[in-house]
């Protein structure tokens, strides 16, 4: 054993350098494997010719014991790199979610109707980059036992107006999109048919505004008070669970906190 040992050292004072010829940049995990296998067994082997020459020559034992240490060591940093390269660790690590900012919400077609169109040009007049007249209209088409709101009465129109330029301002601040207007204009007799909606709501009146934005509600409800109180607005701001109301009612109310 003792004619083979300085065999198995020379061996072993080449691990790293060619360890790494071994595994060419495009190599596959068996390949890897097997320089791991083959780099194990020559430590084993030098390990146990060491451990028998320490009971002849102390001093040659802890040269040899330490030039094994280092190797070691060395292999066991080309073996982790290894993994990161190709080798398939336990758990593999875990993405973070992508999500689609820039997405934007496009309502459907509204119906085809001359008071749809007149009532769309009117909204139209104000030019809000972040609030189309379709999207305001488009909840009026909601079906609730067979009732829709449709098109408000025209003397309701001009309220809408003030409402919206807050929708529209609330959105240019946060720059989040704006999802969906989950509610706007209701009819007394569609409204009658919303769970928990007051009998003198605002949305009946034409001056509010039911808003589901891109982020936590809690966001868009603290930034409609903050307009509300830079003046920018005077009305109701409530917060629920996925959205938030808006009015201009003329007097400040405030729930959902």
């Amino acid at each position: 054993m003792m004619n083979d040992l300085p065999h198995t050292i020379n061996e072993l004072r080449t691990i790293n350098t060619e360890y790494p010829s071994e595994l060419p940049a495009a190599c596959g995990t068996s390949v890897k494997r097997r320089s791991f296998l083959k780099n194990s067994s020559l430590l084993m082997s030098g390990a146990v010719g060491a451990s028998w020459l320490g009971l002849k020559n102390k001093t040659q034992f802890t040269n040899i014991w330490n030039q094994l240490v280092t190797q070691g060591e060395r292999l066991g940093a080309n073996i982790q790199q290894g993994v990161g390269e190709g080798l398939s660790p336990a758990m593999p690590p875990r993405k973070a979610p992508v999500i689609e900012q820039d997405r934007i919400y496009r309502p459907r077609p509204l119906p085809d109707l001359p008071q749809v169109k007149t009532y769309s040009n009117y909204l139209a007049q104000q030019n809000l980059p972040y609030l189309s007249p379709e999207e305001i209209i488009q909840p009026h088409f909601k079906y609730r036992s067979g009732v829709c709101s449709g098109v408000p009465p025209k003397r309701l129109w001009r309220n809408m107006l003030h409402t919206s330029k807050v929708a529209n301002e609330i959105r240019e601040r946060l720059g989040i999109r704006l999802e969906t207007v989950a509610s706007a204009y209701r009819s007394p007799e569609y409204n009658a048919l919303c769970p928990g909606a007051a009998k003198y709501s605002q949305h009946t009146q034409n001056r509010a505004l039911d808003l589901m934005y891109a982020c936590p509600p809690k966001y868009a409800f603290d930034m409609a008070c903050k307009l509300r109180d830079e003046g920018f607005f005077k009305g109701g701001v409530g917060l629920y669970n996925s959205f938030i109301h808006i009015d201009t009612r003329g007097r400040n109310a405030t729930w959902g906190v």
